[in-house]
């Protein structure tokens, strides 16, 4: 009954030729998602409110579980009220397009609240019927990109639509950049895959169930592709989301790919229960499938996978052997849209396919006149008598994986037919026909020759073991590495300019090359890097150099100009900021005896076995403030962190200014407090409206500020426009309590922690710590700190300021002029009389690249 109902609902979209299983039939359709809300002023509420802005909500996700469809809504923009839904029975609605129902409730969707779903990427169903959700904590990464909850697997009994468990990712196994939202489930073994593909160090993070443990394995495939290129404007930070992995029939081979890399790979989970911690060296490399950002696999040994630059989706038989996603396509239409965003298997047989226009969504670019988002479903074709491929790669050397898979090769050949169907659709059009089917491959497969009948003069389809050509041979460990690494490709940018040179991206990657000092980083990541520290990319004519941000260098050049007139004032500077550190920080490297092969061994000889590297255990959060005369008696602050990833999401702006407010009776009288732009110390005393401000607060505010209008004679942007045009300067509150007592706040340019002295005394500090600790106890740790603290003099501080004071900064003060002197000279060099049709000839063409 249920094939019948949506058989008989696609027909009208199918063409008459060829089978009707092979049809690809159009379950469901939206302009805009709608949800079921408790009311029509719930509704009305919420949008008034911008908690429900129709444009921004997209389907991400589908999974299909008996005749109920789960999707996933990430909140990559505001006003996506419900991150979890599920659609109606499939059996009773097609060609429509229903609202979506919370899941489980509305109240599990609350906003900011971690013990709710925030952003839903990825789920999937185990044999138990619990879903599985990958949350990422992360919100509106189209917009601002902020993390509101540590990133967190939900598990839900479908049986009774409750919470089963929450299990928090620890920040052990995140990096401060760190993008979680794809995994797969071996519900077997009740174990999850989760790929963090970041600009630094990616890699697959591994949640043992049963044992309730996590761990990271470093995967250098998974970084971007230095030579990918764009699609369709897709912002680059948006497109590490949807990296592609999902598990073989057997589980036992965890296949991965990226929207923005052309190669399908693959590692043997039996990797994964050893010990070593970088896995770079096991993946193979099957070749070519396209660019893809989706994989899943079947019950019947098949993995399906879209094509992004094509509108296609494709199957590949594992067994098979030979990988080439050109003859394998199953469906090729223009119906999929720009993207498909997600497929799924059913019990049925049958390939859901969820698609949408999701250039126009990462662009602002919805429109209501068409359909955004669609959902197919298709009876995908089936290659006979599959067979389970080989699983028992020995990996332990190059030779015997070579052997290993020469074996596994196994000779094919296809034949490919294609269906051509009447009435293609055009898109374009303002008023388009009733949907046809474009296009449909359909893929045979004859003669297979078994693995024993294998000619000895066959090449590989798979490619032979080869070292990794971007292997990091120091990869960035932690915060402190990453300030280090940040701080030195400032600098060698700017030796750049000091030097009358003009800075390319190869050239500061030669630089940083050449440090053995410095780790080695893809020119992706050095380029990802750069435009963190407000650095664009110019072209003038021919020659092209890497130029800052006005407002970052209008910022520091204020900034060294106040703090040079302050210090001319005799004003004292106090230099604030906050770290910090785990129980067991200790060394990684030491003297070892490497004759001592074993505890037994160790023992019979009377010797012992080393220093063991201590767990990293509690993490405490530091806080203190300190001048050239040292540190500040009774300004050390510190706590132990509870478990979210990034240590300035521990602070607060109520602990922040508990603890300044008790500091500021210890300095010396008319100082200046030195500090960065952290959240915690930004608190507005007047918050200025945004457009999550309701329509009155926003009158009111104009009210305060002199500007009376009639709330029904305006839209909200009209009002917002207002505001905009005020340019009122925001106002801090530690601002104002600093000014209370006599003092003045100065903060930082953002990314110029180098012009921090107590940046240096933390690091000699954590230096301290690492020669000494030898306990990853708390009480160990606190006096290990307490000594490591009291060991920094007070001509230690005079000197690290003096170094400031002297050295960087008025090193920053020149290069920045002879930075614009030789932007300066290339422009008068390349004026509009030389060409007056070429503007690249006397003005710089700045791309507005998406601040990472």
């Amino acid at each position: 009954m249920l094939l019948l109902l949506v058989l008989v609902g696609g027909l009208k979209y199918a063409s008459s030729q060829g089978d009707t299983d092979s049809n690809l039939t159009l379950v469901f359709k939206w302009n805009v998602i709608d949800y079921e809300w408790p009311s029509t002023e719930s509704r009305s509420q919420f949008i008034s409110e911008s908690k429900y802005v129709p444009q921004n909500c997209y389907i991400r996700d589908i999974k299909i579980w008996k005749t109920t469809t789960f999707v996933t809504v990430p909140r990559w923009k505001p006003g996506v009220p419900a991150t979890l839904a599920r659609l109606p029975p499939n059996s009773s609605i097609s060609h429509t397009s229903p609202p979506l129902q919370p899941y489980p409730s509305w109240s599990m969707q609350t906003f900011e609240d971690c013990y709710s779903l925030q952003s839903a990427h990825t789920i999937d169903v185990d044999a138990q019927s619990q879903l599985w959700v990958l949350d990422s904590g992360v919100v509106e990464e189209l917009v601002v990109n902020r993390t509101v909850c540590p990133p967190k697997l939900v598990i839900f009994d479908l049986q009774t639509n409750t919470v089963v468990k929450y299990v928090t990712i620890p920040p052990t196994v995140l990096w401060n950049s760190s993008v979680i939202t794809t995994m797969a489930l071996d519900s077997d073994r009740q174990r999850v895959y989760i790929a963090d593909s970041n600009y630094f160090s990616s890699g697959f993070i591994v949640y043992d169930a049963a044992t309730g443990t996590f761990e990271r394995f470093t995967c250098e495939q998974l970084n971007p592709d230095d030579s990918s290129t764009n699609i369709n404007r897709i912002p680059s930070h948006i497109l590490l989301e949807f990296v592609s992995i999902s598990l073989n029939t057997d589980h036992n081979r965890l296949y991965f790919s990226t929207a923005d890399s052309s190669d399908l790979l693959y590692v043997n989970t039996s990797v994964f229960a050893t010990t070593k911690a970088d896995i770079s060296d096991l993946v193979i490399d099957l070749g070519s499938n396209s660019r893809s950002s989706k994989l899943i696999s079947d019950t019947k040994g098949y993995l399906y996978f879209n094509v992004i630059d094509e509108k296609s989706a494709a199957q590949w038989r594992e067994s098979s052997g030979g990988f080439n996603y050109s003859s394998q396509v199953i469906v090729k239409s223009k119906l999929l849209c720009h993207w498909i965003s997600s497929m799924d298997v059913d019990e049925d047989g049958f390939l859901w396919i969820a698609s949408s226009r999701f250039y126009d969504y990462s662009n602002n670019r919805f429109t209501m006149e068409k359909d955004n988002m669609r959902i197919f479903r298709i009876l995908v074709p089936r290659l006979e008598k599959p067979r389970r491929p080989r699983t028992d790669f020995n990996t332990d050397s190059k030779e015997d994986l070579q052997d290993e898979l020469l074996v596994h090769y196994i000779d094919n050949t296809t034949q490919t037919e294609e269906i051509e169907m009447n009435n293609e659709v055009n898109e374009d059009a303002e008023n388009p026909e009733p949907i046809e089917i474009e296009e449909i491959n359909l893929m045979e497969e004859e003669n297979q020759a078994d693995v024993d009948e294998l000619p000895r003069n066959h090449k590989f389809l798979i490619p032979p073991y080869t070292e990794s050509k971007n292997k990091v041979d120091m990869p960035l460990t932690d915060d402190c590495d990453f300030q280090i690494f940040v701080v030195s490709t400032e600098e060698v940018l700017h030796d750049f300019y000091l030097a009358k040179k003009l800075p390319s991206l190869n050239s500061i990657l030669g630089e940083i090359t050449t440090d053995e000092t410095l780790p080695n980083v893809s020119r992706t990541s050095l380029y990802r890097i750069l435009l963190k520290l407000g650095f664009k990319f110019g072209r003038v004519k021919r020659e092209s150099m890497l130029i800052e941000r006005s407002d970052i260098i209008a910022w520091r050049r204020s900034f060294l100009r106040d703090v040079r007139r302050y210090r001319q004032e005799g004003r004292t500077l106090y230099y604030l900021d906050e770290t910090w550190l785990n129980c067991g920080h200790s060394a990684n490297y030491a003297w070892r005896d490497t004759t001592v092969t074993s505890a037994r061994e160790a023992k019979a000889r009377r010797l012992s076995c080393g220093f063991q590297q201590l767990n990293k255990g509690q993490r405490f959060i530091i806080v203190h403030i300190g001048s050239k005369n040292g540190f500040v008696d009774g300004g050390l602050y510190t706590f132990q962190s509870r478990k979210t990833v990034d240590y300035h999401e521990e602070m607060d702006s109520s602990f922040f200014e508990q603890w300044f407010s008790q500091i500021l009776p210890l300095l010396d009288p008319n100082s200046v407090i030195v500090m960065d732009n952290a959240p915690y110390h930004s608190r507005r005393v007047v918050k200025t409206p945004t457009t999550a401000t309701k329509k009155a607060d926003i009158v009111q505010w104009l009210a305060t500020h002199d500007i009376i209008v009639q709330e029904k004679d305006y839209l909200k942007p009209e009002l917002l426009l207002f505001v905009k045009n005020l340019h009122i300067q925001e106002r801090y509150v530690v601002d104002e309590m600093a000014l209370d007592s006599g003092h003045i706040v100065l903060r930082l340019p953002p990314y110029h922690c180098e012009l921090n002295p107590i940046e240096l005394i933390w690091a000699d500090v954590k230096n301290y710590v690492t020669r000494h600790n030898t306990s990853a106890t708390i009480e160990a740790t606190r006096n290990i700190l307490a000594q490591a603290i009291g060991q920094v003099t007070d001509q230690k501080w005079f000197n690290c300021c003096n170094h400031i004071a002297t050295a960087v900064e008025p090193r920053m003060w020149q290069s920045d002029q002879l930075c614009e002197d030789l932007v300066e000279q290339l422009i008068i060099e390349f004026s509009p009389s030389d060409d007056e049709d070429d503007p690249f000839l006397f003005q710089l063409d700045f791309k507005n690249f998406d601040n990472c």
